[in-house]
């Protein structure tokens, strides 16, 4: 025995297919299943902040979703916590938000900017509740990846839509 275990990968349609529980939040990264609670309180309320402010400001351009499973290939999908879509066929979000949970901080930090950028997402919002931070990757250039990072005094223009302008602490708004 050597002590290597060998990791059978899952097809989006044996993923769809799967039974999954009510508390738990699943996703299809590479083949491979990833289960996280529930969202607390607060990163609930951070992700309505987020639905409100981007409904207001992009009202008419826009269709804001709150947890919308996104195909990204035969082996991932995942399931942002909001999501914006501005063109018709819907296939792919311009703008996506995550907000950043213990359980999913490595994936949210280091998988899924890749695997968005590559999806066609244009802008990539991490949100940090215990810091009060987000850092947003662009991906509007084929090839880059511009990041930025703004604290709870900034504010934030998409470069996408550049009518969705907010500041950090508009998304902190009322969270305890």
């Amino acid at each position: 025995m050597t002590g290597v275990e060998v990791l059978l990968t899952t097809t989006l349609e044996e993923f769809e297919a799967m039974k999954k529980e009510d508390h738990l939040r699943y996703e299809l990264i590479d083949g491979v299943v990833m289960m996280a609670p529930s969202p607390s309180f607060e990163h609930q309320q951070i992700g309505s902040n987020i639905v409100a402010l981007s409904k207001e400001k992009l009202k008419g351009l826009c269709v804001t979703v709150f947890e919308y499973d996104l195909k990204i290939d035969t082996y991932t999908m995942l399931k942002p916590d909001v999501s914006v879509y501005c063109k018709e066929d819907r296939q792919i979000p311009e703008i996506v938000f995550e907000v950043l949970s213990p359980s999913t901080k490595q994936r949210d930090l280091m998988v899924k900017p890749a695997k968005y950028k590559a999806a066609g997402v244009k802008e990539y919002w991490i949100i940090d509740p215990v810091s009060r931070t987000v850092i947003v990757h662009n991906f509007m250039e084929a090839g880059t990846d511009e990041i930025n990072i703004y604290n709870f005094d900034n504010t934030i223009q998409s470069k996408v839509r550049t009518e969705f302008t907010i500041t950090v602490k508009e998304i902190f708004d009322e969270v305890a």
